[in-house]
């Protein structure tokens, strides 16, 4: 009898566990979908002061606080549309990011799109349990697809990992192409591509990055991270052998699986003034 109760215990714990994970995902990725569609159907200012956190960071072209720049910025008709394609949530369901494509319509909704790319955004839980954007980048790229696609996750999305609690954070960045071996879904953003998925096609390219580099520097490296996954964004300087210059906005995610971190999104966009 005493075995049968601590079974039934166990199982309603385990199931109690996941069904938070999962809630948590879904609202997560609800809360994307609400953000979007307050941009279609209030204003794309107006949805950015909603969902941005107080400390929430974009970037124009460097990082700033959002809620700051989008005040200062003028009533527009011009429309930002986007839609989650990807999403993953640490197990304890206070940090997670979406990423997917998205459109500028300049004339507003009834107008043709003249600009399109990806975007990543990281979330994190706040005191009243909603999620609010911490950060927001984007790179931009051909047109893309109007299909409609359904969202993906990883198959481990809010599961827990064993070992992370002593796992050193990997704050450093090493480099443009990481330490820390891309996971099997990994993403690479690059402005001018569509995204590198997998670990072989995100390893090719981040190498393209990182060859021929004469000089690099790093600055303001901003970490944070919750759990199975941590994230940095940084501004860096290179030049290549060749004497071209680049420079450009930086964000890396990682996830801790198989007790190691791994790459899990690798972010450039770049800054124009810098190239050359």
């Amino acid at each position: 009898m005493k075995c049968l109760v601590l079974f039934l215990v166990v199982t309603f714990f385990a199931v109690t566990v996941l069904s938070q994970q999962t809630s948590d995902l879904q609202k997560l990725v609800e809360t994307e979908r609400a953000f979007a569609r307050m941009a279609l159907e209030k204003s794309t200012k107006e949805a950015f002061l909603h969902f941005l956190a107080d400390d929430g960071v974009v970037f124009e072209p460097i990082a700033v606080n959002g809620k700051e720049a989008w005040t200062k910025r003028p009533p527009s008709v011009g429309l930002l549309s986007w839609e989650p394609v990807w999403a993953d949530i640490s197990a304890d369901g206070e940090l997670g990011y979406t990423t997917g494509p998205w459109e500028f319509r300049p004339t507003g909704k009834d107008g043709d799109p003249v600009a399109f790319g990806q975007y990543l955004t990281i979330w994190k839980k706040q005191k009243n349990g909603d999620f609010r954007a911490v950060l927001d980048i984007g790179v931009s790229h051909g047109k893309h697809e109007t299909t409609a696609r359904a969202i993906e996750y990883p198959a481990d999305a809010g599961a827990a990992s064993e070992g992370v609690s002593d796992a050193k954070a990997p704050v450093e960045f090493g480099g443009l192409f990481p330490k820390q071996p891309f996971s099997s879904d990994a993403i690479v953003f690059r402005d001018g591509e569509f995204p590198a998925r997998g670990s072989t096609a995100a390893s090719e390219r981040a190498k393209l990055d990182a060859t021929g580099i004469k000089r690099a520097s790093w600055s303001g490296i901003n970490c944070d991270g919750s759990g199975e996954i941590y994230y940095c964004h940084t501004r860096f300087n290179l030049s290549y052998q060749d004497g071209k210059t680049f420079c450009g906005n930086h964000l890396r995610i990682w996830k801790f699986r198989e007790g190691k971190w791994q790459t899990a999104v690798d972010l450039i966009a770049a800054l124009p003034e810098c190239e050359g």
